[in-house]
């Protein structure tokens, strides 16, 4: 049978959507990109933001044409929506035969065959308290960039403002013994970068193993390029954590740390264990840990606008950590209420205008900051790797690529001169606020500690 798989939503939905795939392919189904062949269409859904879950909504009411052509006989939800609405989802979609959440992902060719004899609809929402130790087979697929392996699954903090514990269930860490295995068999397959991901990574523990230590065993796999993670919660063995990356070759001079909030007061409210002050004394401590370097190291992070009870005091305090971090990146979203959240039941709610209109003064703020630092990179001679390309309008290719610290870098050149996972030297010639342009540099030119420097 042929099937597509669309994803939104986060690193972790990705993965889950590769390992859906490779069970679906070791069971004899076979991917498709063409939804018109399809016979079986699976959404592996978010449920982080209302906005996320209308998405999936009206996707699901556009794909009903292809039911109704006959080629598509089956159509399911998976994921946290498909976890939080559960057997809702079927009840208002009569043309829907599949709900699961993301503790089911890996019975999806059984459930398949039970929908191949008839029985639908199918829902399964339970497993999220499961261990977490099954290694999922990887799609037979080209080479392709980010390549995402989880570590572990759920979350155990209470911020209140997030469904990811009732979604996605408690903290469950894999055996360190299937992570290598997994990282291993990819890099066979031609993988030069990995990213490690968990929706609180730095809590892994394992048998006594903690992620430092996990690090440090990844990072002597042979092959292995470059290694990446996220997501880091800021008051969770940190320090030990900043350490051991700055020790590692490997592992990429890049960290996320999402601070929600500048302000203490909102960050109690978020049920956030860490302060303003301690977040920026974090901050301090990583960055320490590269002085010296060719480059600086990057910090991106996530940040709320309009969480109930936001004065204009606290926003103000917000956007004064973003100007005393200069993060790289940010991901910036204005609060969601979320259903049997503590926060959606708070009665100072901030009203959407107010809402949009902090957020549009924080994307402004951070527009600048990120054009600034790219314009101060421009000139920099700077290793990075390619992870795709498209016909260039000037004729051949434009390759884009990332630098270590993850930034993306743009660059011309002819068709196949580049392949996913290639390492290049490139002089960084101009920027926009989130990209960089680059042009490739001759095999004279070498790096030192991430910058180039001319071999005379």
């Amino acid at each position: 049978m042929k099937y597509h798989i669309q994803t939104f939503g986060c690193q972790m939905n990705v993965y889950d959507t590769k390992s859906m795939m490779g069970l679906l392919n070791g069971a004899g189904h076979e991917y498709t990109d063409n939804l018109a062949e399809a016979e079986m269409i699976l959404l592996n859904t978010c449920s982080i933001r209302e906005g996320a879950e209308q998405r999936v909504r009206g996707r699901i009411g556009q794909l009903k044409r292809y039911k109704d052509k006959g080629r598509l006989r089956f159509l399911g939800v998976c994921g946290c929506m498909g976890q939080k609405e559960g057997a809702r989802l079927t009840d208002a979609v009569p043309y829907l035969d599949l709900v699961i959440g993301p503790g089911a992902i890996g019975s999806i060719a059984r459930l398949v065959e039970e929908l191949e004899r008839g029985n639908r609809p199918l829902v399964d929402i339970t497993g999220i308290e499961d261990e977490y130790d099954q290694p999922f087979p990887a799609p037979n697929e080209a080479v392709s960039y980010p390549c995402f392996v989880s570590v572990m699954k759920g979350c155990n903090k209470k911020c209140t403002f997030c469904v990811v514990p009732s979604t996605r269930g408690p903290e469950r860490s894999r055996d360190p013994r299937i992570i290598l295995q997994e990282v291993e068999t990819l890099v066979q397959k031609g993988y030069k970068e990995i990213t490690l991901i968990g929706q609180t990574i730095n809590s892994y523990r394992y048998d006594g193993i903690r992620f430092p230590q996990l690090l440090e065993r990844v990072n002597q796999i042979p092959g292995l390029a470059r290694l990446r993670f996220t997501t880091s919660y800021p008051s969770t063995s940190i320090r030990a954590l900043f350490e051991v990356m700055a020790s590692l070759d490997k592992v990429c001079e890049q960290l996320h740390l999402p601070v929600q909030s500048g302000s203490n007061r909102i960050l109690k409210a978020m049920r956030r264990t860490y302060t303003r002050e301690e977040y920026l004394n974090q901050v301090r401590y990583f960055r320490s840990l590269y002085e010296g370097r060719a480059l600086p190291p990057a910090i991106t992070t996530d940040i709320i606008v309009g969480f109930p009870g936001e004065t204009e005091e606290d926003f103000q305090q917000t956007l004064d950590l973003v100007r005393e971090v200069r993060f790289d990146a940010a991901f910036m979203f204005k609060y969601s209420p979320r259903p049997g959240t503590v926060a959606a039941a708070m009665i100072n709610q901030v009203d959407e205008y107010t809402k949009s209109r902090r957020l549009d003064t924080l994307l402004q703020l951070q527009h600048e900051i990120a054009g600034e630092m790219n314009r101060n990179l421009t000139g920099s001679r700077v290793e990075v790797m390619i992870e795709r390309s498209t016909p260039s309008s000037q004729g051949g290719m434009e390759y884009e690529s990332r630098m270590r610290t993850g930034r993306i870098v743009k660059l011309s050149a002819p068709a196949g001169a580049y392949s996913p996972g290639d390492l290049v030297q490139v002089l960084l010639t101009g920027c926009t606020s989130y990209t960089l342009f680059g042009d490739p540099l001759s095999s004279g030119e070498s790096t030192q500690g991430g910058l180039k420097i001319h071999v005379a």
